[in-house]
């Protein structure tokens, strides 16, 4: 019974990868400059696989955020809900797309759980350079503190580098 099982998964596994479709034979594809000239995304403001897509025009720059805010998308119940692609700036998804990412303007109970969960990102970005717009929402942040709350079994050192990096990916401008 454990061989059919085992050679059922194989045919699956072989299935799933038969089915793949080589970045190659996409049209519309430019070489990487810094993953061996493999074909991928390099520039998705100019490219025309991105339009195609409905992605919004890429900008680089400071105060710049890729993804913000989260989609109303169905999950499963403790999953995290991804984050829409918003090439936009901080200020300007508070102001244009009334996004709720103004950090001075976050319920209060909010402000003060973040600084708990981010605490280097809080120090250098809001404290020190008084960054009040995040590329993250309040909405963004419940979500992913949801999350910490099921990290709590780590050690300390490895709940820290893991905020770390979420805080600093999710919500630096």
């Amino acid at each position: 019974m454990i061989i059919g099982a085992t050679l059922g998964v194989g045919v699956f596994v072989a299935a799933l990868a038969a089915a793949q479709v080589p970045t190659s034979s996409l049209t519309g594809l430019s070489k990487c400059k810094f993953s061996n000239a493999q074909t991928c995304l390099t520039s998705p403001q100019t490219n025309p696989l991105a339009a195609a897509l409905g992605l919004g025009t890429f900008k680089r720059g400071a105060g710049m955020c890729s993804m913000m805010g989260v989609t109303p998308v169905v999950v499963n119940s403790g999953s995290t809900q991804p984050a829409y692609y918003v090439p936009i700036s901080g200020e300007d998804a508070y102001t244009t797309s009334n996004l709720k990412n103004k950090f001075s303007e976050w319920d209060v109970a909010n402000q003060a759980a973040f600084q708990l969960d981010c605490p280097l990102f809080y120090k250098d970005q809001i404290l020190d350079q008084q960054k009040d717009y995040l590329c993250c929402t309040e909405d963004q942040y419940r979500t992913m503190q949801t999350q910490y709350r099921m990290i709590g079994g780590l050690c300390d050192v490895s709940k820290q580098v893991l905020q770390n990096v979420w805080c600093n990916y999710a919500c630096h401008p």
